[in-house]
């Protein structure tokens, strides 16, 4: 009996373990790679898998979210120093609603250390990051 209830309660436990283990609300998928000379475009897709709208900065004339580059550095992934976020006069307000995606390109230099894209967004007032999958420029 004993046996029957240590199981039962193993089973409740990874069924509510797993519960709280959902899928991510906000994701950065990278595409593709094209390499040309010095520089990657790497081809993306933001896409917003959650309940509520997500707020971004958006460049009006390409339409591409703001977006850094993170490296592998100490043991972390951290934003280099010379990199700088993408920025312009042209910024504006968007919004991602529920079950909305976006394609884009981002342009990085082309280097031979393991990167990631990750784009800032605000989701019920809260700051937040999404980060995509590692790739080599």
């Amino acid at each position: 009996m004993a046996a029957f209830l240590l199981k039962f309660a193993l089973a409740i436990g990874a069924s509510v373990a797993m519960a709280g283990c959902g899928r991510p609300e906000v994701t950065l998928r990278v595409v593709s790679l094209q390499n040309t000379s010095g520089s990657v475009f790497v081809r993306c897709e933001l896409q917003n898998r959650g309940l509520v709208t997500i707020d971004l900065s958006m460049h009006t004339l390409d339409r591409t979210p703001c977006y850094h580059r993170l490296c592998w550095e100490g043991g972390a992934w951290r934003r280099p120093v010379w990199d700088m976020e993408e920025c312009g006069i042209d910024l504006a307000p968007a919004t991602l609603a529920p079950g909305q995606a976006m394609a884009f390109s981002a342009s990085i230099a082309k280097t031979s250390t393991p990167t990631r894209l990750a784009v800032n967004y605000r989701r019920d007032g809260k700051g937040c990051t999404v980060s995509s999958t590692v790739f080599t420029p």
